[in-house]
């Protein structure tokens, strides 16, 4: 119990500060996130007030993808994508997130989504290239063991969460098809 506390510790729930109205977007980038978010907001709708989650339970997740270079203005999206939807906002980095010790790394990420879902924040995953790349086919070491599994724990986890979460990288094109599937908007900054 102490080390799932210290666990759940590492997520600290922001109140977001910056706006939509924050960010420096081209006119067709804003136009798709104000139609990412108009979809996020009805499926929100849907599940919780309509009661599909009853029927679905595994389908009320709403995720995004924002890629682009660095300095782009993901991190500030993210933000201003919680302001809008009046949600907390958790940044769970990857570099925080992953650990030395096998298994641990699975264990970090189910407490961030755990600790979202409490909190009802939105789970912010900057760096998601690290965690959500293909998945290796050829397993040589343990470390690469634990790189799937670690994936795979991701996979599970978003699938049973019912908040939002966005995902940041600068290299879309190494994720893994199985997480592609699962994302409701992919949005280029």
């Amino acid at each position: 119990a102490e080390q799932s506390a210290r666990r759940a510790g590492m997520f600290v729930v922001e109140t977001p500060r910056r706006q939509l109205k924050d960010l420096v977007l081209a006119a067709d980038t804003r136009r798709q996130l104000h139609g990412l978010l108009t979809k996020i907001k009805y499926h929100r709708v849907l599940y919780e007030d309509f009661g599909l989650a009853e029927v679905d339970p595994y389908g009320g997740r709403a995720a995004l993808n924002l890629y682009g270079p660095p300095g782009t203005g993901k991190s500030l999206a993210a933000e201003a994508i919680a302001h809008e939807l009046g949600l907390g906002l958790i940044r769970a980095n990857y570099a925080e997130i992953e650990s030395k010790y096998v298994g641990e790394t699975a264990k970090n990420i189910k407490a961030a989504f755990q600790k979202a879902q409490e909190a009802r924040a939105l789970l912010f995953f900057d760096e998601a290239d690290s965690i959500l790349g293909r998945r290796l086919s050829n397993i040589t070491q343990s470390t690469d063991h634990a790189v799937n599994v670690s994936r795979s724990v991701m996979l599970m986890e978003l699938d049973r969460f019912s908040g939002v979460t966005v995902f940041a990288t600068n290299l879309a094109a190494n994720y893994d098809t199985a997480f592609i599937r699962r994302i409701l908007g992919h949005l280029e900054m």
